[in-house]
């Protein structure tokens, strides 16, 4: 029993949930090498919705980052995630430079701009950092639509990849990769000294200051990191997803969905954002399928939105915190005295 805790304790829940997205596309696999029949395949829609989550939790990840373990509201943080997807497609349909260096381009490029976006935004707090971080991403949605010869405007653009990169199984698999990496890296920067004093700061800042800790250097560095993830979701979404670069991916819309999949799944969690992406993309995929039934249906961001309300009425921890809290009682009846032990 106490091994099985220590394992729900270090998120094995979300490495429980890895493999069973590594067994799912096993059947088409083994189709595709003749071992098993046709009808066996998976659709092959399932693979590109499933890699679609797989982007939108790594994304959720880097705003989880500052909204949950920073204390950070951010309504900007959809322009990191453009930044990295224009600077890969850019970088390979305009200028001709090689698909590998511009993914480190792109990295470098979205840390570099959210530190500079933060180290401005942070002069201010609270309300105003959020809406002049708001600012920011407007004024990238409008460079992105002015610059139309670079850029596409609003008919974006499209990403040529190599070969191997194109099949939709190892796009599914190369974002699930993605999503790991990016799950490993949250958790060592959460669990580290650096994450310790971002959660001080998220606690009482007034606090962190008196114990003379450069809070602004932290929410920075915090901005630094939570931006070069948030650009490694876009760069997924231009080799592994949609393999598109869009204007909209720097407005306002992305980074509302985003926070919506943080507190849904449980804000300050890592299982939270990826439990949150697949529930807000799923909904997203089967609700506009019932149109036919109900009209209702064909307004489904309305139906959203009454599961988001009703998730911070009576779930403000979200769904992983809700469920984490509720195991722990579970497992204090089975095992008398363990609460007392967790105490001590």
């Amino acid at each position: 029993m106490a091994a099985i805790k220590r394992f729900l304790r270090r998120d094995g829940k979300l490495w429980l949930l890895a493999a069973l997205f590594l067994i799912g596309p096993l059947p088409r696999l083994l189709a595709g090498m003749g071992l098993i029949g046709p009808q066996d395949w998976l659709p092959t829609h399932w693979l590109q919705r499933s890699t679609d989550i797989f982007i939108w939790a790594i994304f959720a990840l880097s705003y989880d980052l500052l909204l949950g373990f920073t204390g950070i509201v951010s309504f900007g943080h959809s322009l990191f995630m453009a930044v990295g997807s224009y600077a890969v497609a850019i970088g390979v349909m305009k200028l001709g430079f090689p698909l590998w260096a511009m993914i480190l381009a792109a990295l470098l490029a979205g840390a570099l701009i959210s530190a500079v976006v933060g180290s401005l935004s942070l002069r201010l707090k609270g309300h105003g950092f959020a809406m002049i971080t708001l600012a920011f991403a407007e004024v990238g949605h409008v460079l992105i639509l002015k610059g139309s010869k670079i850029t596409g405007g609003e008919d974006g653009l499209s990403v040529t990849v190599p070969l191997w990169m194109a099949s939709r199984i190892n796009g599914y698999y190369l974002a699930l990769l993605g999503l790991i990496l990016a799950f490993i890296l949250m958790r060592r920067i959460t669990r580290s000294q650096f994450g310790r004093v971002l959660a001080s700061i998220r606690e009482n800042e007034d606090r962190a200051i008196a114990l003379g800790f450069n809070v602004t250097a932290y929410k920075v560095g915090a901005l630094t990191l939570a931006g070069m993830i948030a650009a490694f979701a876009g760069v997924a979404q231009v080799t592994v997803g949609s393999r598109f670069a869009a204007a909209s991916m720097a407005g306002s819309g992305p980074t509302i969905d985003v926070l919506l999949m943080t507190i849904l799944g449980g804000v300050g969690t890592l299982t939270g954002p990826v439990v949150g992406a697949a529930i807000v993309r799923l909904l997203s995929y089967v609700l506009p399928s019932f149109a036919s039934a109900s009209p209702l249906f064909a307004r489904w961001p309305l139906l959203l939105g009454v599961i988001y309300i009703a998730t911070v009425m009576f779930l403000p921890a979200g769904v992983v915190g809700a469920s984490s809290s509720r195991l722990k009682q579970v497992f204090g009846r089975l095992v008398p005295g363990s609460e007392r032990k967790e105490a001590a």
